[in-house]
């Protein structure tokens, strides 16, 4: 006898949705003029471990030239890294100076490289200016397909700020929806002025419902974070940064954000909506976008994310019409897709998930999301080859202790128990106290005939958790496997004492029977 624990799931984060494609005859600058100043003043950032990000060029002394970027991007010291810039050319980064010395502090950092050709300076604006309804570009390195690291292409995406919280983790108070992927971590977020007035850096995460069958199919939300200029500049001077080094450029820009509080035009409603989204208002979101689609029934990115408002208030149907018509309008929507196949999986149509899942991922292959979750539904329908297969290349992707995790249950369906035991261990290197992965390595462990190993990790388990009812019951079971009685007793005595503390009522009557007959 013995405890399956089910695969532990990843919600989908930082990739975003949206491309705002209602035109805006306002805007000082088109997106073709911001996208020329964005390209040579925008960098790779790379380590042969990592998949890499991106950063913005932001001063000059000499030879020697600050590139700004996410904390988290370079903070492995233990790496070397290095910069591509735009003409194709790698440099040796220097130095690494992190804002970032607690938790809370902003997501900051700066490197160094020294070359004696030429390279523009990215203009910082005023990122005050950058308020709710204001039109805004990112700008990056993102990941597709095999191309990682240096082979990454340049990326340039369009979005609108949807709020401005006054304080939130690690500095990340300018919100917008944009399309992102990862490795665009560290690029700049433009105005339409072309200056940069943000350093992108996050995605939400989305917390995912479940069904009674316990699987989770994680939402994308399509909003991202980035830490604006401002913070920059305002701590600059810790990182010998002088005004002589960087270009700024603070006049109010002459383009005329959104007008979310007397909308008249569908753009206007529609970025109201974004930013009720944001505010996670739904109801309301879903009203502004009703009032959009009325005045342009022809934006798949309108009915995308009513569909997404839809969801979060667990109106399945409606998500499903909506997604169904941002498809229709627009075959290449990758994440209306795979936003489909998530309701589809709560209306209980697995294979109908299946196929959306893998409409998003030809389209958009290294979705890891995708693959994770099309990995933990073909799990639920026993397609041990399939789920295998996915969770390959989640680790390809985006390896991590709970990816060796995942894919060590597929080894496990697939009848591979020295792979399995494997993928358990390498979560466990990463991941220490990752008590479910000493359990199931147990577990492995057992079948592969080592009880001794078995017993020890469930030993382990017990010491970082001694309330693990689970640890306890199956180290019972271990012990009476290799004929102590004794110690067997004692341990499920102990188990069925916390399962019933903790109201676990059929693990109490399979320990309680368990017991009765060892006695």
């Amino acid at each position: 006898m013995r405890f399956d624990l089910s695969p532990i799931l990843v919600t989908t984060t930082s990739i975003a949705a949206l491309i705002i494609t209602i035109p805006s005859t306002s805007w000082a600058k088109s997106a073709q003029e911001v996208a020329k100043l964005a390209v040579p003043v925008t960098v790779q950032i790379n380590t042969p471990l990592l998949p890499g990000g991106t950063g913005v060029i932001v001063g000059r002394q000499g030879n020697l030239y600050t590139v700004l970027t996410a904390n988290h991007v370079v903070k492995r010291q233990d790496l070397p890294y290095t910069i591509r810039t735009s003409t194709g050319k790698d440099y040796t980064v220097g130095r690494v100076q992190s804002l970032q010395s607690s938790a809370t502090d902003p997501d900051l950092a700066v490197v160094t490289f020294e070359t004696a050709g030429s390279y523009p300076v990215a203009t910082l604006g005023d990122s005050d200016q950058a308020g709710m309804g204001a039109d805004i570009y990112v700008a990056g390195f993102p990941i597709s397909g095999d191309r990682t690291g240096s082979d990454r292409d340049f990326e340039f995406t369009r979005g609108s700020v949807t709020s401005r919280p006054s304080a939130r983790p690690q500095g990340y108070t300018l919100r917008y929806n944009a399309t992102t992927r990862v490795g665009m971590s560290g690029g700049p977020v433009l105005d339409v002025e072309g200056r940069v007035v943000g350093i992108h850096g996050q995605g939400d995460i989305e917390g995912s419902l479940q069904t009674e069958t316990g699987v989770n199919v994680g939402l994308k939300t399509g909003f991202n974070s980035a830490i604006p200029t401002n913070t920059f500049l305002a701590l600059k001077s810790r990182l010998n940064v002088s005004d002589t080094q960087i270009a700024i450029d603070k006049t109010p820009t002459e383009s005329k954000p959104a007008q979310i509080n007397s909308p008249q035009t569908a753009k206007d409603y529609y970025v109201r909506g974004l930013t009720q989204s944001d505010g996670r208002d739904s109801q309301a979101a879903i009203e502004s976008y009703s009032q959009a689609v009325k005045l342009d029934p022809t934006n798949a990115d309108v009915y995308y994310q009513r569909g997404l408002s839809h969801y979060k208030q667990v109106h399945y149907q409606d998500a499903l019409n909506d997604f169904s018509e941002a498809i229709r309008l627009n075959g290449q929507f990758a994440d209306a897709y795979y936003q489909r196949a998530t309701v589809r999986f709560y209306l209980k149509d697995a294979q109908g998930a299946i196929e959306d899942f893998t409409a998003s991922l030809r389209l958009n292959p290294d979705d890891v999301y995708a693959h994770m979750n099309r990995g933990i539904i073909r799990r639920s329908l026993k397609d041990a080859k399939g789920t295998l297969e996915d969770f390959d290349q989640v680790m390809r992707l985006a390896p991590s202790s709970r990816a060796f995790f995942n894919r060590a249950l597929a080894r496990a369906m697939n009848s591979d128990r020295t792979g399995t035991v494997e993928d358990f261990t390498e979560a466990i290197k990463l991941e220490p106290t990752f008590t479910e992965a000493y359990i199931n390595r147990a577990l492995a462990r057992r079948r592969l005939g080592d009880r001794e190993g078995a017993i020890a990790d469930l030993t382990k388990v017990i010491e970082m958790k001694p309330e693990s009812g689970v640890a306890y019951y199956n180290r019972g079971l271990f012990r009476r496997d290799s004929g102590d009685r004794s110690g067997a007793a004692e341990d499920l005595k102990t188990a069925i004492d916390l399962f019933k503390q903790q109201s676990d009522t059929l693990n109490y009557q399979k320990a309680t029977e368990v017991l009765q007959r060892l006695q």
